[in-house]
């Protein structure tokens, strides 16, 4: 796929859309997220991308709950298919305060950089994706 094209994918539980080099995933919401679900995600994904690897942003405003099996199935190497780098938009400061805790407990896969933002405008002015 190359970097000027846009192509995306609708799931029950995520849509994924690759843009500019970029892979956007968007929790349904509403959802509960389990680990059987944490796993189809993973397993959407890597099909999705056919195997090549991006840098992801993954807005989790749409998530009510994180069972802690799919938060730990997360930081493995697995999980980390196709993954070059990850930001993370929040929905709250306080939401953030707990990811970036859960982080410290169940870091991401070896060499995958990760940031967390509570503001997507803040992302993109001075996170790893500023727009062009």
């Amino acid at each position: 796929m190359k970097n000027n094209t846009s192509v995306s994918k609708q799931t029950e539980y995520a849509e994924y859309k690759l843009e500019k080099g970029i892979l956007h995933l968007c929790y349904t919401d509403g959802l509960n997220l389990t680990l059987e679900i944490a796993r189809q995600t993973v397993q959407d994904r890597v099909e999705f991308l056919q195997g090549k690897s991006y840098p992801m942003l993954v807005d989790d405003r749409g998530l009510i709950t994180i069972e802690r099996e799919a938060g730990v199935f997360y930081s493995t190497e697995e999980a980390g298919s196709c993954i070059l780098a990850v930001a993370i938009v929040t929905r709250s400061k306080f939401t953030l305060f707990f990811a970036r805790f859960y982080l410290i407990m169940h870091p991401a896969p070896a060499g995958i950089p990760v940031k967390l933002f509570s503001n997507e405008d803040v992302l993109f002015s001075t996170g790893p994706f500023p727009r062009k």
